[in-house]
């Protein structure tokens, strides 16, 4: 199952795919390989998500335009914070490219090329109900935000509110009434 964005067609900053972590590596490799064939002008950016510690899925670091890594990774590597899994995973991305971990109720953290780790913290709810899709709503929240010209910082905080929100209620039906009058700042 291909997991995509097709978000707002911005020319310098547009996400065009997002590659889940349940995405084939082998089929993720195959596509990469034809885009890297077009010209300049018809790239796409792409962003990654690098969830599950499976060895396969480490080859898609290099990638992505933004890559998210998710905490049980970070830990499979050794970091005990999100920053020091930016400061240590950083060398596996491409050059330019955004990296991002989310760690649940202490926030998340990117790196950026131009070296500044920005952290958000957490917005959990009044009562945790359901966290199933909350990575999923942090990384929608995140690419929404960017590929809408939002600053980095402001597409973290917005993921991480968007996150913490959906962890409040079941499911997803009241995600868009909830954040209907709440856009990210660009």
């Amino acid at each position: 199952m291909l997991g995509f964005f097709l978000l707002n067609r911005k020319p310098e900053i547009s996400f065009d795919l997002h590659f889940p972590s349940y995405f084939s590596s082998c089929s993720c490799r195959l596509l990469f390989r034809f885009m890297y064939t077009l010209p300049q002008q018809h790239r796409i950016t792409i962003s990654v998500e690098i969830e599950k510690t499976r060895e396969l899925l480490y080859q898609l670091f290099p990638h992505g335009d933004v890559v998210f890594v998710s905490k049980d990774v970070a830990r499979h590597f050794g970091f005990e914070s999100g920053e020091a899994a930016l400061k240590g995973l950083y060398s596996r991305v491409k050059q330019g490219a955004i990296l991002i971990c989310a760690w649940a109720e202490k926030g998340a953290d990117a790196l950026g090329p131009d070296g500044m780790i920005i952290h958000s913290d957490a917005f959990p709810p009044e009562n945790l109900v359901d966290t199933l899709g909350a990575g999923d709503t942090f990384n929608a929240a995140v690419i929404y935000t960017l590929s809408n010209g939002g600053s980095l910082q402001n597409a973290l905080t917005f993921g991480c509110k968007v996150a913490g929100r959906k962890c409040g209620f079941h499911g997803y039906d009241s995600i868009r009434e909830i954040f209907t009058d709440e856009q990210p700042k660009s």
